[in-house]
């Protein structure tokens, strides 16, 4: 949300200044004989403005919500929950995908380790011991690199 306050060329510069007493506390407020002492073509614009992150506003400007329409505090509350509960619920999806694909993958590499080790024993009973240890050789290595990528990658988020 932003609020402004705008002046055109050429007004008095009283009207530039902020009338509130908490304005006054703002480092980067223009004092009033410095606009005195700027010219009329200086003197074009002072803006004023606010903003806020997340669905709720500061507490300094949500009672002016409920003064313009009587139930909007208790709706952006309602709004901020919603927002809350949905971003929960993604995140737990997320989580349970993840743990899905960890799992999957243990079982691809399991069942390749399986395969590789009887295609390594068939090759060594028929006589051809260098295919059946090419064989193991290969899918160990296999295994070896992505455990311990694993566990660098395990490592390194923490």
């Amino acid at each position: 949300m932003t609020r402004r306050k705008k002046t055109q060329r050429n007004q008095s510069p009283k009207s530039t200044v902020p009338a509130k007493k908490d304005d006054a506390k703002l480092s980067h407020a223009i004092s009033q004989d410095i606009l005195e002492r700027l010219p009329d073509e200086t003197r074009i614009a002072i803006i004023e403005a606010e903003s806020f992150k997340g669905p709720l506003p500061p507490p300094s400007l949500f009672g002016n919500y409920e003064e313009i329409l009587p139930g909007s505090a208790e709706r952006i509350l309602t709004l901020a929950e919603k927002e809350q509960s949905h971003r929960q619920n993604w995140e737990m999806d997320a989580l349970t995908a993840q743990k899905s694909d960890v799992r999957r993958g243990q079982w691809m590499g399991f069942g390749l380790g399986m395969t590789a080790l009887i295609v390594a024993l068939l090759c060594a009973y028929f006589g051809f011991p260098i295919v059946a240890a090419a064989s193991i050789s290969t899918v160990l290595a296999g295994i070896i690199t992505a455990f311990l990528k694993g566990r660098s990658n395990t490592g390194s988020d923490e």
